[in-house]
């Protein structure tokens, strides 16, 4: 409460957010086609492809802080 969560590093801003999303052991690849998905375009697979991006839209209360909507 009372944190600002902005993108940027942990030497611009106090607080850093970071997420990483992944299949459970055993589940096919082929289960997620990120085709489709806005927020993907432009990103590449792979730890040695870290980036940053707008594209995925970050909301607290209801209201947008971060990013932007497909």
């Amino acid at each position: 409460s009372g944190t600002l969560i902005q993108p940027g590093t942990g030497t611009s801003y106090w607080r850093e957010a970071q997420f990483r999303l992944n299949l459970r052991q055993g589940v096919p690849t082929t289960a997620c086609n990120p085709i489709k998905d806005p927020s993907y375009a432009g990103l590449q697979v792979g730890g040695n492809n870290l980036t940053t991006t707008t594209k995925i839209p970050v909301y607290e209360n209801g209201s947008l802080l971060t990013g932007s909507n497909p």
